[in-house]
């Protein structure tokens, strides 16, 4: 029977429209600049706009997302569809992931096999929703932690969880939205995994900290950062600034330091602090201003990396990385040297305050094997 809640729900799926290829830099504002009609017509009537930053890389390896744009009705999504004479990608908004009772005789539910026992009924409300925090205060909703991994990680998740098969699902929502649907049905099986089973598939929580650094080296690199002048942002991040030094990615030759050569050398001065770091020469050091959320991996890493974070904040800023499928570690690298893997899916605590981030990494040489999310730091 369909509810009021379900006819609301596929009525504002019917009023919005799907845009793909956004590229990083694109924000709202651009958005509604593009499918602006020509001048003398009524513009569409936009009621908001969801930005999804991370979907797919284009022909020059850049990143390029979708976005969601909410219309006041379901003539207006259409009207915009009909009416546009640009070359963007816009489609109808009409997949969303079905329930379980949904799918009929079609398709066996993929968790049946770890449901047995477990009141069923309450699967059918166990959804990913992006605003409720599984986790910690500051925590990006599950659904975006699952964001970095890849349809093949999540596949071999499921299955060493003891979920059954999904494949007849996977065609269902690749056949009605295309691979980013196929994923979004995958990553709605593993939160519903964590929602309804949080005793056997939990997310736990366990905190380590960096190896403390002298304010002798803190202090000169946090106003360096303080004045350094930053370039245009395009990475894909949600941060404040982004500025990458040494060797932007593998395959690229180094950017000249020019006037962020001091930068440089007081990162390194931090760096060299550790005794651990002793073998490690960076090819690159990223360095952010409040950075924050952003699940990721840093897949063109060749080896661990070591991170350390600046600045006046308060209530989080940790960086968080996934060490197992059912813990997750809280690393303070505030004033302190930590060695972590970015080739496993991390991000940042949200805070309150200004955070500076400095992430030694290498791009180059030989390839370690991504063997442990944190490691050890020493002096």
């Amino acid at each position: 029977m369909t509810t009021k809640e379900d006819e609301q729900t596929s009525a504002s799926r019917s009023a919005t429209v799907w845009i793909g290829g956004v590229h990083p830099d694109w924000d709202e504002g651009r958005i509604r600049e593009l499918i602006a009609p020509p001048r003398g017509d009524a513009p569409a009537k936009v009621v908001g706009v969801t930005i999804r930053r991370k979907g797919w890389r284009d022909e020059n390896g850049e990143w390029l997302g979708f976005a969601l744009i909410r219309l006041s009705s379901e003539a207006a999504a259409r009207d915009l569809i009909q009416n546009q004479t640009g070359k963007l990608d816009l489609r109808p908004h009409r997949w969303a992931q079905r329930r379980p009772e949904e799918a009929g005789d079609e398709i066996v539910d993929p968790l049946l096999p770890l449901l047995s026992g477990t009141d069923v009924a309450t699967a059918d409300h166990a959804v990913c929703d992006d605003e409720k925090d599984f986790t910690l205060e500051g925590m990006p909703a599950l659904v975006e932690q699952f964001e970095p991994l890849t349809i093949t990680q999540i596949r071999e998740r499921l299955r060493s969880f003891g979920c059954g098969g999904t494949a007849e699902g996977e065609a269902r929502a690749q056949a009605e939205g295309g691979r980013l649907q196929k994923k979004t049905y995958l990553v709605g099986l593993l939160c519903r995994i964590h929602g309804l089973l949080p005793r056997q598939f939990p997310r736990r929580i366990s905190r380590t900290s960096g190896m403390p650094l002298p304010e002798t080296v803190l202090n000169p690199l946090l106003d360096e950062l303080r004045r350094t002048a930053w370039p245009r942002k395009k990475r894909n991040v949600d941060a404040r600034e982004y500025l990458v030094l040494g060797v932007p990615a593998s395959g690229a030759k180094a950017k000249p330091l020019g006037k962020h050569e001091h930068l440089w050398e007081l990162s390194c001065s931090a760096l060299n602090c550790a005794s651990s770091s002793s073998d490690f020469i960076p090819t690159s050091i990223a360095v952010t201003r409040d950075f924050r959320g952003s699940p990721h991996v840093d897949a063109g890493d060749r080896t661990p990396q070591f991170v350390l974070s600046l600045g006046d904040f308060e209530g989080g800023g940790e960086l968080c990385i996934e060490s197992s499928p059912v813990e997750v570690v809280l690393v303070d690298t505030r004033g302190k040297l930590a060695s972590v893997d970015g080739r496993f899916p991390h991000w940042v605590r949200d805070y309150r305050g200004e955070r500076f981030s400095v992430v030694f990494y290498r791009v180059e040489g030989r390839l370690e094997p991504a063997m442990k999310a944190v490691g050890s730091v020493v002096r």
